[in-house]
């Protein structure tokens, strides 16, 4: 898959525990682990069948034993140019959370937070190209924000990433107008086919402990299968199996309690 401006381009986990969650993440979906010299000590590269799925960092100061970050997936969009777009943040009713740094040998990025409440990474990058997207076991395949207010969150992609919106009706149809399902909103990037990542309408859906964020999927090649292993490696089944459309998916929790979903079949 192509990457281009908008795109999602990078993963990154921070978790207290890097060994356990990269036997984990090993176990279930095949990935490979390595520490290249252009990237920080401690910070891992993730890969499957040679091609880049992310990074995982410590979360906890190694110093002084205390939490630096959430445990948590975090979502990087590729962008062009990251100081213009970084630039647009504020304009757009948005907070710059990290401005813009250069990584020595891979790229530069910035943190950047929406109208919502959710973090958002933003990579710039000559090689975007070699983050793996896909269909196969183990490749992530979709990405979406959680809003608890999508309106100003189609504003926001719109004028920072100048996404073209087409929304999706919970029987998979697109179209180019938000349906009538005052309860069901949900609005991608592009046409089908062309789609890389969705906003869904969750106000009604999350608590406030929660709030909005941004959450992504991977794909296995068999539900049953991946969940056993889920359960054996030390992970929890947090909600699902659910069908839907576009696949069978499962929100899971890996054993140091970063949330994503798994998805069996998954179709873009």
């Amino acid at each position: 898959m192509r990457i281009t401006h908008g795109d999602p381009a990078w993963l990154e986990l921070t978790t207290p525990d890097v060994a356990g969650a990269m036997e984990f993440y090993r176990a279930l979906f095949g990935w490979e682990f390595s520490q290249p010299d252009h990237l920080p000590d401690g910070y891992y590269l993730a890969t499957l069948h040679g091609r880049e799925v992310g990074g995982i960092t410590s979360s906890v100061d190694e110093e002084t034993g205390e939490k630096i970050f959430e445990t948590s997936w975090k979502t990087f969009l590729a962008v062009d140019d990251l100081a213009e777009t970084t630039g647009r943040v504020p304009l757009a009713h948005g907070r710059i959370l990290v401005t813009p740094t250069t990584i020595p040998g891979s790229g530069a990025l910035s943190i950047v937070e929406g109208p919502c409440g959710a973090l958002l990474g933003l990579w710039s990058s000559d090689t975007v190209d070699k983050f793996d997207v896909g269909g196969g076991h183990g490749q992530p395949c979709w990405f979406e924000l959680m809003s608890t207010n999508f309106d100003s969150s189609l504003d926001f992609y719109r004028d920072v990433l100048g996404w073209d919106y087409h929304y999706i009706a919970r029987d998979g149809t697109m179209t180019r107008e938000p349906g009538a399902e005052a309860k069901y909103r949900y609005a991608v990037n592009g046409d089908t086919g062309a789609a890389t990542v969705g906003i869904y309408d969750a106000v009604s859906v999350l608590d406030e402990d929660t709030g909005s964020h941004w959450r992504m999927y991977l794909a296995v090649s068999d539900m049953e299968a991946a969940l056993a292993g889920v359960e054996k490696q030390g992970g929890a089944i947090v909600e699902g199996p659910k069908r839907s459309p576009f696949g069978t998916a499962t929100e899971i929790a890996d054993p140091q309690g970063a949330r994503f979903h798994i998805v069996e079949n998954p179709r873009a």
